[in-house]
């Protein structure tokens, strides 16, 4: 077995258009470090020409350990475990298919992996190595991925390298129940049980652009509140604190946003829905997802305007107004949600 450092999973599904410019900055990346490189593609029951590309750039890219796992269609928590699962390399990352990688000093890199961290953190505005066992840093490292604290971590799964034997050990994974959000959960449940984070304003990753726009789905519901569920287990691991209050109310307002956004407003839209029967699905929904603390401006610069005053509004229990001047911007703009 070949002794990699860093395995790269990157999950596949009808991505004809992406994944070569994907693999050719991953070999660009670690240009004559190559051999450090594992990338496990987990292909999830493509039926475009996905496969065929990339067992092409397999045989023209002999320097890159490119390898092929094919599952059915299980979704991307499911094809992003399964490479936990048959990653060989010391450290693991997620790379989706439609982003990119930028070029890695690996002799930093090399050293960063050094520290012994069981996550590194890319793009940040800091350097820092932080025991999140020590005062409250662990606290505020989450608060920071919620954009609630005084520096920035994204809150999804690019621009973060994992100590594999650690997510194994902790039985870390995709929670495979989610369409959205599962990688801020992957995040936080990693965060909650290690004891070293390392934090970098290094480059690694590139983020291509995608739409801002949330789309209807029958599952967001559902989605939203086993979302919710997760979330507050994870944080119940913590000592209770205002900082850890903070992310509880951070995440309940956007949630809410959410369900209106992609459930209750293109429904109401569409005559599917009263404003009545919304408002009072959406009353019973703040009710068992212990939604709360909409009175506090807190997390505000964590939200867009319209959030913000779609904050004050619910916090008058104004669903009805909420749901009318979404609806109405949407029209204006011309967005389909359904």
């Amino acid at each position: 077995m070949e002794d990699y450092l860093i395995t790269i999973v990157i999950p596949m599904y009808n991505v004809e258009n992406s994944i070569e410019r994907l693999i050719i900055s991953i070999s660009k990346a670690f240009k004559n470090q190559e051999s450090l490189v594992e990338v496990l593609a987990i292909d999830d029951g493509s039926t475009d020409k996905t496969v065929k590309i990339f067992e092409k750039l397999q045989k023209k890219n002999q320097a890159l350990a490119l390898k092929l796992i094919k599952n059915s269609h299980g979704g991307v928590s499911k094809a992003r475990n399964t490479g936990i699962k048959y990653s060989t390399g010391q450290y693991v990352t997620f790379v989706d298919s439609d982003d990119e990688l930028t070029l890695v000093d690996v002799v930093d890199l090399k050293g960063k992996l050094a520290q012994n961290a069981e996550i590194i953190i890319f793009d940040t505005d800091r350097n820092n190595v932080i025991d999140l066992n020590k005062d409250n840093n662990r606290a505020e490292v989450l608060a920071e991925i919620a954009m609630l604290g005084k520096h920035a971590i994204s809150t999804g799964i690019q621009d973060k390298i994992y100590l594999r034997s650690f997510l194994i050990e902790n039985k870390i994974a995709f929670n495979d129940k989610l369409r959205v959000g599962e990688d801020t959960l992957f995040v936080f449940d990693a965060v909650s049980l290690a004891n070293k984070v390392v934090e970098t304003n290094s480059k690694f990753y590139m983020v291509h652009g995608s739409s801002s726009v949330h789309l209807f789905n029958e599952y967001n519901v559902t989605n939203e509140l086993l979302f919710r569920k997760y979330m507050l287990e994870i944080l119940s691991r913590l000592e209770a604190d205002p900082t850890i209050e903070k992310i509880k109310i951070r995440f309940g307002i956007t949630g809410i946003i959410f369900l209106i956004e992609c459930y209750f407003a293109p429904l109401v839209r569409t005559g599917r829905l009263t404003y009545t029967e919304a408002k009072v699905k959406l009353e019973d929904i703040v009710r068992e997802g212990q939604y709360e603390g909409f009175d506090s401006n807190i997390f505000d610069k964590a939200l867009s305007k319209r959030g913000k005053i779609f904050r004050r509004l619910i916090n008058k229990g104004m669903f009805k107004t909420v749901i009318f001047l979404l609806n109405t911007e949407d029209r204006i703009k011309g967005i389909k949600r359904i």
